[in-house]
Formats: C-alpha cells, structure tokens, sequence
C-alpha cells in the first residue's frame, strides 16, 4: 500500500516536472486561438475606421470641409463639386465618359496622368473600373470638375494594383469632364409594352431617366415600390407622431421616354404627423422607416398607390406608373403663431 502511494506521487511530481520543462522549451509549439468571423468583422471595421479618420483629417488640411461644395457620398467618397452647371448633363448606363486630370495617392505619387491629347475613357456602368470612377463619373452630371477622395473598397481594395497601386489605397482624383459619347442606338435593348414590368424592366438596364438634380445621391429603399433618398439631405427633425412639418409633393405619371412623362404640378402642406389621410401610406411608410430622410422619390403601380379604379380625372389608369418627388421639413408652429 505504501509502495503504491509512493509510486503514485512520484508519477505526479514527474508529470508536474514534464509540463514545467515543457513550458521552458524553446522547440515546443505556441498554442493559439482560432480566428472567428465576429473577429474579422472587428478587425474590417476597426481598419474601415481608421481609413474614414485618415480621409477626413486630409479633408481638413485641404480645408474642403469649409466650402459650401463639399459633399460626401453614401459609400464615403469626399468630394469638392466645382461650379453647378446650368443644364444637366444627361449620363446613361452605356455611354462612353472620358475626363482629364490626374489620379494620386495620398503622399501626392501620380498613378495617372490624363491629358488632352490621350484622356480618360470608359464606359459608364459597365467597364471593369473601380467604383469610386463609376461614381465620380455620374457627378459629372452637374458639374465639370471635380476633387474626390475615394476610399479604397471603391478603388483597388485589399489586393491593390501591384505594382502601381499598393494594398488599402486611398486614392485621390482630381478630373476635368472631356467629352460623353452616348451608347450607340443599336446597342440599346428595344423595350416595349406598358405597365408596372416594362417600367421596372427599362429601369434595370438602365432605360429609365433619373433626376439627378432632384435626387443627387440615390438610397435604394426595399418594398413594393421603386423608392429612394437622398442620401446628401438630412432633416433637423424627425417624422414622428407630434411633429409639426410641412411637405412640398410633385405627382406625375411615369414612362420609360422622358418626353412622354405627363406632370400632375406640385402641390403643399403642412400637418402634425399622426393625423389621418395626410399622406399616402406607401410614401408613409418610407418615412416612418428613415425618419431623418426628408427628400425622396418614389415610383409604384397607380393601383397600389390609389386603389383598383386609379385616379380617372387626371388620367391615371389602374395599370399605370405614378411617380412622387417629395421633400419635408419641420416647421415651429409657436414661432408662426407669434
């Protein structure tokens, strides 16, 4: 008996001895944790922060923040508008872009070097460019210059562009537009038939018009309809029950020919959200849903929108597009009354 306890501590202190000596090798293998998904979404995040950080303290030293033609996009691009042009320039999906100017890095290293003589050139929402050039093709729209800061998901990402363009660059463009040659008619997909899925149909290749000066930066919004808003306009308030607002609405029926589009006129009010029939509930809803977000636009079947037999005295058949352009603010009801 005795023998066996002995036996039987000796075997733990060597056990004991084994792990200590081990714990002191140089040649034994670290042991680590397993990477989970939640800490690649933390790293990603943290990495996505720090470059926001990076974008916003060279917005400052350029002092961009400070000028009334600043604007930041919905995926974070920063962007200095040069002056607005008086007409809109129409850019579709198809159309052939080109610009002139230079692409940088951040320590000012030249990537491209676009001249007169051998400008930019691609195909808008269709050639294999980052998106950051998509976009910033798209506010040449409304302006003929522009700076951008694009950060680097919307350039060349994590894999960068070896060896011209390294990992995680954020790029900085600065373009003047050249010229925009549209996609030639041929090329066009004929589109026909009325209704709710031509609508929709010619909206996806990219058919249907979009007003850009109304809308300048689109959030999509799911649902029913075809619905979104302006990513660039925020209320002071909120669309809540209580709140006192007034609203400005354009109604108008949608077709995929812009010339064809039949304008119903502007009409405005204001009332305490909450109240009754004040406003369509599909537009409603939306609203409810972002309540921060005061400027929109909205294309639905006239049925959904109206009912079964549409809206006859203007026109609008059940089987028809209706469109709604919208923009809402709080108004001070003790201030008016004074």
């Amino acid at each position: 008996m005795v023998g066996r306890l002995i036996r039987s501590a000796w075997g733990w202190l060597v056990g004991i001895g084994v792990v200590f000596c081990a714990c002191d090798s140089p040649d034994q293998p670290v042991i680590t944790q397993p990477v989970s998904a939640n800490d690649l979404i933390e790293l990603n995040q943290r990495k996505a922060q720090s470059e926001a950080n990076l974008i916003d303290s060279v917005v400052r030293e350029l002092g961009w923040a400070d000028e009334p033609q600043f604007v930041r996009s919905s995926a974070g691009i920063r962007m200095l508008r040069g002056a607005e042009l008086s007409a809109e320039r129409l850019i579709e999906k198809g159309d052939t872009i080109s610009w002139v100017g230079r692409a940088m890095l951040l320590d000012s290293t030249v990537l491209f070097d676009w001249g007169v003589d051998q400008p930019f050139s691609m195909i808008f929402e269709s050639s294999n460019w980052p998106i950051g050039f998509h976009e910033l093709s798209a506010e040449l729209a409304q302006t003929n210059s522009v700076s951008a800061l694009i950060p680097s998901h919307l350039g060349w990402g994590l894999s960068g562009w070896p060896p011209l363009i390294p990992q995680d660059a954020v790029l900085w463009l600065d373009v003047t537009f050249a010229d925009c040659k549209p996609q030639a008619k041929e090329g066009r997909r004929a589109l026909s038939g009325t209704g709710w899925s031509a609508f929709i149909a010619a909206f996806e290749s990219g058919e249907v018009w979009h007003d850009q000066k109304w809308i300048r930066q689109r959030d999509f919004v799911t649902g029913p309809c075809l619905s979104w808003y302006d990513s660039t306009s925020k209320s002071n308030g909120s669309f809540t029950n209580g709140e006192h607002i007034q609203i400005t609405m354009r109604t108008f029926k949608s077709t995929i020919d812009q010339a064809s589009v039949v304008d119903l006129g502007w009409n405005e009010w204001s009332f305490q959200v909450g109240e009754d029939q004040q406003v369509l509930p599909v537009l409603e809803a939306m609203m409810r849903r972002y309540p921060k977000r005061n400027r929109w636009e909205c294309h639905c079947p006239v049925d959904y929108a109206f009912g079964a037999k549409g809206v006859p005295s203007v026109g609008l058949g059940p089987k028809d597009v209706v469109g709604f352009q919208w923009e809402w603010g709080p108004i001070d009801v003790e201030k008016d009354l004074k």
